[in-house]
This record gives C-alpha cells, structure tokens and sequence, in this order.
C-alpha cells in the first residue's frame, strides 16, 4: 500500500497463493459438497445463480429510494469508489453481499482478509450478471465483548516461530468493543510489529497507516475501522459498525419482536434442531433453557437475557426487567441492548439489502440453525457462500518445499504423515528399489504357492493370500523402520521441515486462523489483495 509519494517497489518473487477447501464441521463439509440433507435443511443451493436471482428481486422491493437514503447514514464508504457504488445504489437501488467479523488486533487473523475478498469478488460477479449496483460490505461486530479472541495476532520472527502479539485492555468489564478501550500497552504491540516489518518493500506504508489507527484510548472497533478503511481504499467497500447509533435506531423492530415474541423464537429454533439432528448435523450454536437471543449492557458488561417468571434477567449480573421496561430500553436507548449471534443475522437483513453473505465454516455451521428465524421475521435468508480458504507461501518457503521434495498439502498433513511422505521421496533409492522387489517377489510366490495348494484343496487358496498379506505388512513394518532411522540422521532437513510447516501450519493451525495478514502485505503490498480478490471468485457465477 504505497502512500502518497512513496515509490511503489514491486517484490521480485512474489507470494504464491495456494487455494484449500475450506474445512469445517460435518454440516459445512456436507454444504459445499452440495449433500441434499444440508441443501434441505437450510434452502439453499449456493452453487445454482438462480438462487441469487431469485433473492435479489425479492429483496429489492423491501428498499425503496426513501429506506435507501436512511440506511446509507450507517454505511461508511472506505474512498471514492465506494462512496460512487453507495451513491449509485441509493439512486439506482440493487443489493447487497455482505460479510463480518469482529474487529480483531491490526485487522486480525488473515481470514479477516479472505472474507474480505470474497465479498469483493461476489459482489463483482453479481453486479456484471445483473447490471445493476451490487456493494460488498464488511460488518464490524463491534458489540460482541470477547476480547480474548480480538486481542491477539501472531506474527513471524525471522526464524520463523510464530509471535504472539498482544493489546490488553484499559480495564477488566466485558464491555462490548466498541465501548473498551485499549491500554497504554497498545503501544508495545505497535513495537513489536514495527520490528518485524519495518524493512519489508512496504513495510513503512503499513506502519504508518497503524500508528495512525492503533492508539491507546481508542476501542478495537475504532481503530479497526479506521485501518480497514485505509487498506481497503482502492475498492467498492462500505463498512458499518454494529454499534452506529443509525444502525442501532433501525434494528428496533427486531429487538421489539425479540422481546415479545422471543418463546415463540425459541421453540421455532427447537424444533429446527430436532431437523438438524435427525440429518445427521449437530448443533453451531447451543439452546439453552429460556434463553433470549437479546444481550443487555449493563454496569456488569454485555449479559446474555433470560425469561423469568414473567421478566428478563441478566445472566451475571442478575439486572431484572419487566417486559414494558425492556421495550421501553429499546424505544428510547436501543444501544443499551444488542444481538446474539442468532439474531444478529436477522438484524444485518432486516436493516440492509443483504442477498449473500460470505461466511466462514463456523457460520456456515450456525445458519443452519437459521431458518426459522428468518421466517418468523418473514425476511428472505440470503444465500450463504463460503469465504476464501488459501495458504500464503513465501518465496523461501516454495524453494525449501522443492528442496525437501513435497507440495503444499503434503507439508500440510499431520506432521507424522508429512515426514513420512518426505522420507519417501527422499530415502536411498537402494532401499526403495529393494523394498520394491521383495514386495513383488512376495506376491509371485505367494500366488505361485496359492495356485499348487489349490489343487490340493481349493478351500486353501484364501488362507495362502492371508499369509501373503501378512508377509507384505511386515514389510511394510521394515520399510517404516529402515525410513525412522534414515531420518534421525537428517537433521537438517528435518529442521527445514519443521520450518516450512511453521509457515504453512503454525502453531500446528490452519495458517489463516493464527497469522496476522501485516507481514504478507509487507511484503507483496496491494498487489497481494487484488491477487486474493481473482482467487476469490465463486465459481457458479464465473
């Protein structure tokens, strides 16, 4: 991201971006093999363009010029060409592919990013199918209050050990993060990435645009939002912040609705479950006993709300509110109240034009769970597609990956299986060569033997092949000896090994979920974001 007047250095070799599958639990996996019980139980085939059709003349009616113009006071355009894709939309109408995520330390995990791309890329896809305005925006979940899981990033040390970084928080309530500020020790953590990156092509552009960002007393959500805008710029992207009172102003129908319809919600929900389990699937997201899908921000921080005797109590606190006095809270401070992670889809539909969202496998997992909500709300679920799943490669890291022999999903695999795969292709070729014979050696005599017991009886023929079988396990056996020694004497590539899966798997981890995005983008600059964005597209639409 090169600023004003910085000369633009382009990285002689590139990173390569090397697509995975996204992975996920059973539902997901059974969702993007287009299983017929997952496709069922949600609705959706997000694999046939007719369901995006379908939705987005739907979805278009609920939006007439005047709603446009009020839902646009909520919508952040990150430079010029979103605020023309804003604008052309509030004229024009269209829809709307949305993703989010919670505003995690210097953009977070590099999944943050790939849903990001994702975005762009369907809303690219779907706005030259339809030839009408289609924006991509990111959703700041700036009311969740885990910090715990924004707090953190892992950057990697030029040994290639993953480093936590850390922001600690100025005090200990579980606010929700657009209300907690970060402590004076946000300065550290800027230190230590400015340290790790500073000398990389675009190192300089980065930390400036943090240092802009990042500040002790300002939120995660903030600071977020600032620097997402910045790296994002150059695109059609809006962002919203869950927390934008405009926002919060909009969502009160469905806080109302929630608040008196909330155990007719439950039991839709229950009775979706028992459909969910009965395919096979488990549960996302638990249903505990009397619970509300409304959370309450209180003295105590963000508290879950559970029915009672005729009231709502708060979960930690034990804060109790009569029915009149929590529709009161939502006609006149709607901030004081927020989503759960089941509602808050509702809430994003209800308030924006959403025809897609891009998802990751966990989300995919709980909107499963979603139907029924969405048709108590009577709101058509818009199409669930899955974010980009990529390893990032370095350059050193694809010349080590040749040297050793293997490809990425091979270095992927559980480190026993990936350093039995290298001791193969690497082992002395004698061995191999030998282990080869004796094997074929083995089954001719052994057919040869099974063919002379036969005429004898014909009955011994299985039993010689069992005894054939076992004779080629206890080569097998051999072979994983012979390749166990071997490579207890090759300690260096065994530390080249070790290495490169630090890289691709850290932390023994999918890369995306543990790495922060800071040191690729040093690297490679904008030229990596438009090279994620081509690998993003979903390919029903291409």
């Amino acid at each position: 991201m090169a600023s004003a007047g910085e000369t633009r250095i382009i990285s002689p070799m590139p990173l390569t971006i090397h697509p995975l599958p996204l992975s996920g639990n059973r539902f997901t996996r059974a969702y993007l093999q287009r299983d017929p019980r997952a496709l069922a139980v949600l609705g959706v085939d997000p694999y046939q363009p007719e369901e995006f059709d379908r939705r987005a003349e739907a979805i278009e009616r609920e939006f007439p010029r005047e709603r446009r113009e009020r839902m646009a006071t909520f919508l952040e355009p990150v430079g010029s060409k979103a605020q023309d894709a804003l604008r052309r939309w509030v004229e024009e109408g269209g829809a709307m592919v949305t993703t989010g995520q919670q505003p995690g330390l210097f953009g977070g995990p590099l999944y943050t990013v790939y849903k990001t791309v994702a975005a762009l890329a369907l809303a690219a896809q779907l706005e030259a199918r339809w030839q009408r305005p289609v924006v991509p925006v990111f959703w700041i979940a700036s009311e969740d209050h885990d910090w715990d899981e924004v707090a953190t990033v892992h950057l990697l040390t030029p040994e290639g050990r993953p480093l936590p970084v850390v922001a600690p928080p100025a005090d200990a309530v579980p606010r929700p993060l657009a209300e907690r500020p970060f402590g004076a020790s946000l300065e550290t953590a800027v230190a230590t990435v400015t340290h790790l990156i500073v000398e990389q092509p675009f190192g300089n552009s980065l930390l400036e645009s943090l240092a802009d960002a990042y500040r002790p007393g300002r939120t995660p959500a903030e600071s977020f939002r600032r620097w997402w805008a910045w790296l994002w710029r150059e695109t059609p992207l809006c962002l919203v912040d869950a927390a934008h009172p405009a926002l919060k102003a909009a969502s009160r129908a469905v806080l109302r609705a929630e608040a008196e319809r909330g155990a007719e919600h439950a039991r839709r929900l229950r009775a979706h479950a028992y459909t969910l389990r009965a395919a096979g699937f488990r549960l996302q997201v638990g249903l505990p006993p009397h619970a509300s899908n409304l959370m309450y921000h209180g003295p105590d921080g963000r508290e879950r709300l559970y029915r009672r005797d005729g009231e709502w109590v708060a979960a930690r606190s034990g804060t109790r509110l009569s029915l009149t006095e929590l529709l009161r809270l939502i006609e006149e401070a709607p901030g004081v109240l927020s989503p759960n992670v089941l509602l808050r889809p509702i809430v994003e539909r209800a308030c924006l034009p959403t025809v897609a969202y891009v998802a990751g496998p966990a989300e995919l997992a709980y909107y499963a769970q979603l139907p029924p909500l969405y048709d108590a709300f009577d709101l058509v679920l818009p199409v669930p597609v899955p974010r980009l799943s990529a390893v990032l490669v370095y350059p050193d890291t694809a010349r080590e990956l040749i040297q050793l022999g293997l490809r990425v999903e091979e270095a992927l695999a559980p480190e026993p299986m990936a350093r039995r795969c290298w001791a193969e292709r690497n082992a002395p070729r004698s061995v191999q060569e030998r282990l080869g014979a004796l094997r074929r050696s083995l089954v001719a005599g052994y057919d040869d033997l099974a063919d002379a017991a036969r005429t004898i009886d014909p009955n011994l023929g299985a039993a010689i092949a069992r005894l054939r079988n076992r004779a080629l396990w206890t080569t097998t056996e051999a072979e994983r000896s012979i390749l166990r020694h071997w490579a207890q004497r090759q300690q260096d590539a065994l530390r080249r090994l070790t290495r490169v899966r630090a890289v691709l798997r850290p932390l023994d981890q999918p890369q995306e979920r543990v790495l922060s995005p800071l040191p690729f983008l040093a690297l490679d600059g904008p030229d990596l974001l438009i090279r994620l964005r081509s690998a993003a597209t979903w390919p029903p639409l291409a």
